[in-house]
Formats: structure tokens, C-alpha cells, sequence
């Protein structure tokens, strides 16, 4: 057997594909109820050993998320590794996987679920109320409405990384880090299941306490969530569903490209506000979140990695004004105006979005205490400076000088942000992105007042963004040719003689000989334009036969086709004839048979009632002497 890496099992069974189509269904049920099982599992024992130990467990939400991760790289070559009846729904819904495969691999994580549930109950003796967090301040609506984004989150990070057509083996990373995100993103406010499976389980395991039924809603949201997130991919990645040769037109793609700027960016700012809000400013007897960071780099890696193969993934204005101004045509100036303007509209929605979660709570722009607008500039120009040139070296280099990073780009990115979070947060408060940056000062500025400081954010991110570019240009000459080798390249021997030249005393002579160098040279490129041009008409004359050969097969095969249609439908009106005469004669039969029995059935009800009268005239005639009887007996008394 050869040896599989990850990146062949990802070509071999994306779109589940040959080896997950392969794989008998007993083993797909197996991996999914194992995989699912296992998670379930996983975060009731977190939740348990942080509440047995009285802690906050910060890093819970790496626990839930690496098993998640490994069991996706270790079971997904076998069934998919869904292990989430919202992220089977998304799969079904995008044409990815049958409605009847669906509901066994839905039944089998439920149950799966539950078992887990109940394997943690038994281990810890007690289970794990389920629901909005006990004595919270939110509404289901707040709950909801977190679980449904942060669930479409997942499911449209599986769909985009592990079900697309171009193989990856960042798939199960996106995947696991989209619970690192959106736990200790959300998991203050629902609880942060994104999953019915584990909602379930959890809902079953405390069940003698608290009663059962609080999963019900997040399921239904959950599961409504996958929905959507499927019908959102078919249109961002149309060309992932489309059959070969079928044109999309033209504002298709830019709509795609502008609907995934939005998204990616809404879910980053939405993250960075949730994470925020936490805070013992805003949240009492809550801790400092020490994952905050982690989390909010967690969501920029994802969206990069869910996103890079539709816009680039860009989800930052000052990256992709780097990008614009660093040359190459790797995007235009209408382009990214376009995108500058998807972000910050995503940026403001997604502000909107944590201040209705967190129930109206808001925070502002540095700078922080101790620190003047100095520091602010500082920590936004270098680690903006950071984030964007990282983004050009590892996200936009020629897919030969880049081919180092080409599963590793959206994991740099994302630790770009932890290295500068972590070190400037209590500086500037870490924005490194003019979208944050106008969303967070807009938010504050609509409910408390005041707003101006993005604008300073903004110029500082964007000058750390131009010095990124400037350097790249200085560090990577090769991305940009110069005018004189675009406008001829010179052979060995000429290169050569014009080193010869230059140490010669004897100038003209190098000269003339480097021209006639220089003429030969172009003679012979006319030569082998000229046999390629030759070598081109015979393969498209070769083509044009092969075309027309195939053609007639084609014919040939229509004809037959048509052929076997034909005796098909005449075998079809025979059997209807024949069908139709059965029918009839069986018709025939049975009325013929009623008519029998009905005659039979009247025949016989009428010699009863004749029995029946005939039986009721010698009642009377005997009543009628024994009254007689009677009546002389009493005369005779008498």
C-alpha cells in the first residue's frame, strides 16, 4: 500500500471524495460516532476539572479545539469528519453529501453525544446544566444569536477548507482554531456548544437536575445556521459546484470576492469585541481573559485560510493597501477601493453584532493609561508594519518563490497578530487594522460619544502598511523585474562578452561583436518562434482531427442511443398494453364476482326475512291460542 501524506488524502477525499465514497458505510458511521464521541467527551471533562477545581479554565477552548483538529486529520479520510449534525447539514446542503447519509450521520453524532455525556457523568458523578450561563443577564435572543454566528462560522470554515476542490492540509487547523476563536469568543454568553451533538449530550447529562429541553433551541439554531452557511458558499465558491466549462459572469466574481471580504472581516472585529467586553471593566467577577489574544488571532488565521482562495483574504484595508501600492497587478485601484470600502462596512456590522450580544456594552480606542499618543503610534506603525509585510512575504510571492508557505501563510498571519497583541495590547489596545479601529471608536462614539480616535489609528496603520511595502520591494527585487531584463534577456556568451567589454581597453571592438551577438541571438528566437509556431498548427490540426473523430463517436454513440430510446418506449407501450388488458379482464372479474355475491347476498336476506315472517305468524297464532287457552281456563273458574 503507498503511503498517503495528509495532502494526498485531502485531493483523494475532498468533496468527500474517492475514499470517503469508497469507504463502506458501517466504517463512516464508526469514524463519525468515534470523532463525535470523542469531542463530546472532551469538553465535559474540561467543564467538569475546571468547576471540581474552581478555576476559570482559560485554556479550555484549546483542549476542545485540538481534539477536534486531530480527530479531523486522523478519521476525515474515512467518513469526512463532520462529528456535527449543523456541519452535516451545511455539507448536505451544498450538494457535498446525500440527504440519506445525512440523517445516519446526524443520528450516529447524537448518539454518539449522548454517550459521551454519560461517559463524563459516570466519570466525575455529575453532569453539566446546559443552557445560558446560571445567573446571566442575556436573553435567548443574545444566545441565539451567538450560536447562529459563530456555528455559520464553523461550517463555512469546513466547507471552504475541507471540501473545495484545491487540496490543503491547513484544513483540519482552520477547523480546530475556529473553536479556539468562537469559544472564548461566545462561550461566555451561550456557552459556546456550536455543535446539536453536543448540546444533546450535555442537555442529557444533567437531566435528573435541571430537566431536559434547553438544547432544543440551540439545535434548531444550530442546525438553521449549517443551512445557511452552505447556501453562502455555493455563491462565494459557485465554481466549486459548477460543472467544468460553465461561465460565471463577471460581477459574480467580484460579488463573490466582495461578500467574502465582508464576512471574514465581520467575524474578526465581532471577536476582538466579545473577547474585549470580558473584561473585569465591563463584566463583574471575571477575570482578565488570558486567551483574548489567542482567540481574536485564532479568527484572523481562520478567515484567512477560509477566504485566501476567494479574495485573497485580505480582511484588513491597510493590508490590502499594501498590497495595491507594493506593484505587481495584484489587484487594481477599483479593486481595492472596493474591498477597503467591504471591510469597513464589515467592521461596523460586526461592532453592532458584540454590542447586541453583550448586552449594549462597548469599549474605546487608547491611548490606555500610562501612555501618550507616541506609544499609540509606535505600537500600531511596527506591528501593522509586522501583520502586512508578513502577509506580502508569505500570502503573495510567485507560486514558485512562495511555495514555502503554501499551507502555512494563514498560521504566520495569525501568529503576527498574537506576537503584536500580546506585546501592545495595554498600549493601544492591539487594533492593527483601520476596520477595527473605525468599528470599535464608531460603536463607542453612537452610544457614549465622541469620535476621532480611529482617525490617528488609521494614519498610523497605514504608514506601518506603506513601510511594509516600501522594504518588501527593497528585500524582494526578484518580484519586480527591471525594465532593461523585461526588455531583453541576454543570452550566456552575450552576458560574457559585454563583462569583457566593460574590463577591456579597447571598447568598440566588444561592441561590435556584442551586436552581432545580440542579431544572431534574435535570428535564432525567430527560429524557434517559427518551429514552435509549426509545432502549435500540427497539434491544432492533430486537435481539430481528434475533435472531429470524437465527434463522430459522439454521432455514432447519439444514433445508438436513440436507437435503444426507441425500442425502449416500444417495449414500454407494450408492456402498458399488456398492462392495461390485465387491468381490464382483473376489472371484468371483480364485477362479475360482485354482482355474484350481491345476488347470493340478496337471495339469502330474502329467505331470511321469510323465515323470519314466517317464524312471527306461528308467535301469534300460538300466543294468540294460549290467550285463548287463558281466557276459557277463567271462564270456567268463573
Amino acid at each position: 500500500m503507498r503511503r498517503l501524506s495528509v495532502g494526498v488524502l485531502q485531493e483523494e477525499f475532498r468533496d468527500l471524495g474517492k475514499i470517503v465514497l469508497e469507504a463502506p458505510t458501517h466504517r463512516k458511521l464508526l469514524a463519525e460516532f468515534l470523532g463525535t464521541y470523542l469531542l463530546v467527551f472532551t469538553v465535559g471533562c474540561n467543564v467538569l476539572s475546571a468547576k471540581r477545581d474552581d478555576t476559570e479554565g482559560v485554556y479550555a477552548v484549546i483542549s476542545i479545539g485540538s481534539v477536534l483538529m486531530v480527530s479531523i486529520y486522523a478519521l476525515g479520510p474515512i467518513s469526512g469528519a463532520n462529528f456535527n449534525p449543523a456541519v452535516t447539514t451545511a455539507v448536505c446542503g451544498a450538494g457535498k453529501l446525500s440527504i440519506a447519509m445525512a440523517v445516519y450521520y446526524i443520528l450516529t453524532q447524537c448518539a454518539a453525544g449522548i454517550i459521551g455525556a454519560l461517559s463524563f457523568w459516570a466519570l466525575y458523578g455529575q453532569g453539566i446544566p446546559f443552557g445560558p450561563n446560571e445567573g446571566s443577564l442575556f436573553s435567548w435572543y443574545q444566545v441565539l444569536l451567538a450560536e447562529f454566528l459563530y456555528t455559520f462560522m464553523l461550517c463555512f470554515v469546513v466547507l471552504s477548507t475541507a471540501c473545495c476542490k484545491e487540496p490543503n492540509q491547513f484544513f483540519g487547523m482552520a477547523i480546530g482554531f475556529v473553536i479556539m476563536a468562537a469559544g472564548n469568543a461566545a462561550g461566555w454568553v451561550s456557552g459556546g456548544a456550536f455543535n446539536p451533538a453536543v448540546g444533546l449530550g450535555l442537555d442529557v447529562s444533567d437531566s435528573r437536575n435541571s430537566g431536559f429541553g434547553f438544547c432544543l433551541p440551540y439545535i434548531v439554531t444550530q442546525c438553521f445556521a449549517g443551512t445557511i452557511a452552505g447556501i453562502a458558499f455555493q455563491f462565494i465558491r459557485a465554481r466549486e459546484i459548477l460543472a467544468e466549462g460553465v461561465e460565471l459572469p463577471e460581477w459574480h466574481d467580484t460579488m463573490s470576492k466582495l461578500m467574502a471580504e465582508f464576512i471574514g472581516t465581520f467575524f474578526i472585529v465581532m471577536t476582538v469585541g466579545l473577547n474585549v467586553v470580558q473584561g473585569p471593566a465591563f463584566v463583574s467577577n471575571n477575570p482578565i481573559n488570558e486567551t483574548a489574544v489567542f482567540s481574536i488571532a485564532s479568527a484572523v488565521m481562520v478567515m484567512v485560510y477560509a477566504m485566501g482562495g476567494v479574495s485573497g483574504g485580505h480582511l484588513n484595508p491597510a493590508v490590502t493597501f499594501a498590497i495595491y501600492i507594493s506593484g505587481r497587478g495584484k489587484i487594481s485601484l477599483k479593486m481595492s477601493l472596493l474591498y477597503m470600502l467591504s471591510q469597513t462596512l464589515a467592521g461596523l456590522t460586526g461592532s453592532l453584532a458584540y454590542v447586541f450580544i453583550s448586552g449594549g456594552i462597548t469599549f474605546g480606542l487608547g491611548p490606555y493609561s500610562g501612555f501618550s499618543w507616541l506609544g499609540v503610534f509606535a505600537a500600531e506603525f511596527v506591528f501593522t508594519f509586522l501583520l502586512t509585510f508578513t502577509v506580502l512575504c508569505v500570502a503573495t510571492l510567485r507560486p514558485n518563490a512562495g511555495s514555502h508557505t503554501k499551507d502555512t501563510f494563514g498560521l504566520a498571519i495569525g501568529f503576527s497578530v498574537i506576537a503584536g497583541g500580546y506585546a501592545v495590547s495595554a498600549i493601544s489596545g492591539a487594533a492593527f487594522n483601520p476596520a477595527v479601529a473605525v468599528a470599535i471608536d464608531v460603536s463607542r462614539g453612537i452610544l457614549v460619544g465622541g469620535f476621532w480616535h480611529c482617525v490617528p489609528y488609521v494614519v498610523f496603520e497605514m504608514l506601518g502598511s506603506v513601510a511594509a511595502a516600501l522594504i518588501f520591494r527593497n528585500l524582494f527585487p526578484d518580484e519586480f523585474p527591471s525594465t532593461a531584463a523585461e526588455r531583453e534577456e541576454l543570452i550566456e556568451e552575450g552576458r560574457a562578452q559585454d563583462i569583457e567589454m566593460q574590463e577591456s581597453e579597447e571598447a568598440p571592438a566588444p561592441v561590435v561583436e556584442m551586436s552581432e551577438i545580440r542579431q544572431e541571438a534574435k535570428e535564432e528566437e525567430k527560429k524557434v518562434e517559427k518551429k514552435e509556431a509549426d509545432a502549435k498548427k500540427k497539434d491544432e490540426k492533430a486537435k481539430k482531427k481528434e475533435e472531429e473523430e470524437a465527434k463522430k463517436e459522439a454521432d455514432a454513440k447519439k444514433k445508438e442511443d436513440e436507437k435503444a430510446k426507441k425500442e425502449a418506449e416500444a417495449k414500454k407501450k407494450t408492456d402498458e398494453k399488456a398492462k392495461k388488458e390485465a387491468d381490464e379482464k382483473a376489472k371484468k372479474e371483480a364485477e362479475a364476482k360482485k354482482k355474484e355475491d350481491e345476488k347470493a347476498k340478496k337471495e339469502a336476506d330474502e329467505k331470511a326475512k321469510k323465515e323470519a315472517e314466517a317464524k312471527k305468524k306461528e308467535d301469534e297464532k300460538a300466543k294468540k291460542e294460549a290467550d285463548e287457552k287463558a281466557k276459557k281456563e277463567a271462564e270456567k273458574k268463573e
